[in-house]
């Protein structure tokens, strides 16, 4: 009897355990899909709402806009590459972008013009892109290719599509003085923009270290990243996810983490 007892009790306790596993991965896959913040963003303004570009099946003068941030729209960034690119929109929807492309460059002053696009490299090229919205929230756009950012210079991305599907969505913005022109937009297929004002919208990037790694962990006592020379002491941080050099501010002695 108390054999079957005791059988009884570790089946329960088995049990117990694995739905509380259940239900700890459930609510990390919540919090990783819907508390989508962005490292660094300019605004979280709520205003202004804008269709151009999520919404190109009004006009086909919707279909591509180019925005421009400069060093300062990001307080806290670094220069590093940026895998994630965040807006902050207007309503809750799910959309389907047709031939989506983004791209992404950098300027050393605003190069935004209502008579030529700014040439950009290409980070995401896709016949069908979702973006999922929620109401005066951040939504994410996934690099495929992760685009490095000289922080002490102008952001600037280019996105098009062709159409989308849910009727696409608007984004909050405002017009910025030292911003201007802040957007052109016009045609995905034409050579040049059909305009260009001063709005500019809320928006965020994710950025990881150039040398690798994904998270920035607290900073280690008594060393540094040897990221520039052994002489001079850089940020005090240490990157995770690659092989990295950690040197004794007391001894010299290198190591090397993983």
């Amino acid at each position: 009897m108390n054999r079957l007892f005791l059988q009884k009790c570790v089946s329960l306790c088995f049990d117990l355990g694995k739905k509380l596993k259940t239900t700890i991965v459930l609510l990390l896959f919540s919090f990783m899909s819907f508390g989508q913040t962005p490292m660094f963003y300019n605004s979280t303004y709520v205003g202004g709402a804008n269709s151009i570009p999520f919404n190109p099946n009004i006009s086909t003068t919707f279909q591509r806009a180019q925005f421009v941030w400069n060093p300062a729209s990001f307080p806290g960034s670094f220069s590093g590459n940026i895998t994630k690119v965040y807006f902050y929109a207007t309503s809750t929807t799910s959309s389907v972008f047709t031939n989506c492309i983004i791209g992404l460059a950098t300027s050393i002053s605003n190069p935004i013009s209502a008579s030529a696009w700014f040439p950009t490299t290409t980070v995401v090229n896709s016949p069908s892109y979702t973006i999922n919205t929620t109401t005066n929230g951040w939504c994410q756009l996934i690099l495929t290719t992760p685009f490095y950012y000289d922080n002490t210079k102008y952001l600037i991305i280019d996105f098009s599509s062709s159409g989308t599907s849910a009727g696409g969505f608007a984004i909050n913005q405002q017009p910025i003085a030292a911003l201007n022109p802040g957007r052109s937009y016009g045609m995905q297929a034409s050579s040049t923009p059909s305009g260009a004002d001063g709005n500019t919208p809320d928006f965020g990037i994710d950025i990881v270290p150039a040398t690798g790694g994904v998270n920035i962990l607290p900073p280690i006592a008594n060393f540094f990243p040897s990221q520039a020379t052994t002489s001079s002491v850089p940020s005090d941080t240490v990157w995770i996810n690659s092989p990295y050099n950690l040197v004794s501010t007391s001894t010299n002695t290198t190591r090397s983490y993983w």
